[in-house]
């Protein structure tokens, strides 16, 4: 079965279109494009090669510059620009490894994998792109897990960055969402 092709700058478009309407004040959060020279000290910084889609959503928006952290319109916090993404990667990478010398019962890969690519921020879960499908069973290459700081991870949240995209455009249109007392957006769980 050949994946569906997902249009990344129409997603955006249609995410943008929701804010705009609802938050402005949160659409103006979303960061200009990262350039090639960007994406590739990413790649190098991680060592890994990101998923052409999760490359082309950087191109359009490269996380969201928001300093008072209020401006999250997904539950896992605010999206990551290429720095944030390097920076967190180092740190749970840091912290796992640090984990892995001084607990003889720790399980890598359970809880964090230096294979994930955290593309949000939020109090301490991110979402990532899992580029190592053998970190658990039935995991596939590119699918979205969530890294919970103080459990296992969870997965199963998409098979992709596109289509994980793709939902959150969708839940956008379909207003699963309020605004809060203060005017910011608040995703409602699925």
């Amino acid at each position: 079965m050949t994946p569906t092709l997902i249009d990344v700058a129409e997603t955006w478009t249609r995410i943008e279109q929701v804010l705009q309407k609802h938050v402005p004040d949160t659409a103006r959060t979303l960061a200009r494009p990262a350039t090639d020279d960007d994406i590739a000290e990413l790649q190098a910084a991680i060592g890994l090669i990101l998923p052409t889609d999760f490359c082309q959503s950087l191109k359009v928006h490269n996380g969201q510059e928001d300093s008072t952290r209020c401006h999250s319109f997904i539950i896992e916090g605010l999206l990551a620009s290429t720095s944030q993404i390097s920076e967190t990667w180092r740190m749970l990478t840091e912290v796992d490894d640090r984990f892995r010398q001084e607990l003889a019962d720790w399980v890598q890969g359970d809880w964090w994998s230096r294979h994930w690519v955290p593309f949000t921020i939020g109090d301490g879960d991110c979402l990532c792109i899992n580029l190592d499908p053998n970190v658990r069973p039935g995991g596939t290459l590119g699918e979205i897990v969530c890294h919970v700081h103080d459990n296992p991870h969870e997965d199963g949240i998409a098979v992709s960055y596109g289509a994980w995209l793709q939902l959150l455009a969708d839940r956008l249109e379909n207003g699963e969402f309020t605004i809060d007392q203060y005017g910011y957006l608040a995703p409602n769980i699925p």
